[in-house]
């Protein structure tokens, strides 16, 4: 990976543009709409697409190109965790847990009800949050206690999740402990969920911190199936969320502002 994107920063020495690495091709399409492309080339890989280990990447190429590249990661849980990369000065997180729900504005709301024909969007997003609240604490938990415990494809939010009701801790465990995967790793009881939560005591404002942004895009389109009794896809939702993110709310935030001061600092590129 670091050789592949050593390659294209050498390619960019006739134009000089600034490489922005993101960490997935859905990452990519959002970024590109603020980024001018005769100054950056917003760039993923898509055979390690949202695996990448940024930080590592930019240890290694910073002595050589740090004035020529940025990386922009999901916070995942970095901001809860007190996570900083102060010897990285060119890798920026985003606002929130990922690019998802830092995404999630006014004008998604609107858009959402408009698309959907639906009347209370912003409550379904925050409703749906709340029912899924348990499984971003266990996957909290796994990030902090190092379990390993593998979520992607072996515990979909539909899985357990009909858009209803909150699913219990129990109701996660058995689901992600059930996949051969995860067999044979350190097991989570109930109680073991139970005090990390009392004890993190996530408030609402920063719930944004704690839920994965396309776990709570599947529950949202959950909640509207179930509320509406209509067809609604993640896929629709993600669509309608990227689609609606506009420059002037992207440029509110703290990692827009990083990047714009640090493109000044390097070279008056923004």
């Amino acid at each position: 990976m670091t050789a592949e994107i050593a390659l294209i920063l050498r390619s960019h020495f006739p134009d000089n543009k600034l490489l922005v690495v993101v960490e997935g091709a859905s990452d990519k399409k959002v970024y590109s709409r603020f980024y001018d492309s005769s100054k950056f080339d917003v760039y993923c890989c898509t055979k390690y697409s949202g695996c990448l280990d940024l930080p590592d990447m930019l240890r290694a190429l910073n002595a050589k190109y740090l004035s020529r590249l940025i990386a922009i990661k999901d916070a995942d849980f970095d901001h809860l965790n007190g996570v900083g990369y102060g010897g990285i000065p060119n890798l920026f997180l985003t606002d929130t847990h990922d690019l998802e729900t830092m995404m999630l504005t006014e004008d998604f709301y609107r858009q959402l009800e408009s698309e959907l024909g639906i009347t209370d969007a912003k409550a379904i997003v925050l409703s749906s949050i709340h029912d899924i609240v348990h499984l971003s604490y266990i996957k909290w938990l796994n990030d902090v206690s190092g379990i390993k415990l593998v979520f992607k494809k072996v515990c979909p939010v539909g899985s357990c999740y009909d858009g209803t009701c909150c699913v219990d801790i129990a109701a996660w465990l058995h689901k992600i402990y059930s996949h051969v995967r995860n067999v044979g790793k350190r097991p989570l009881t109930v109680a073991d969920v139970e005090a990390f939560e009392s004890c993190a005591g996530v408030t609402n404002d920063n719930l944004l911190q704690l839920v994965n942004g396309h776990d709570m895009v599947a529950a949202v389109a959950n909640k509207i199936k179930a509320k509406y009794k209509r067809n609604c896809s993640k896929e629709t939702v993600a669509g309608i969320l990227a689609d609606s993110y506009t420059y002037f709310s992207y440029s509110k935030t703290a990692l827009c502002s990083s990047v714009d001061a640090w493109c000044l600092k390097v070279g008056g590129t923004n």
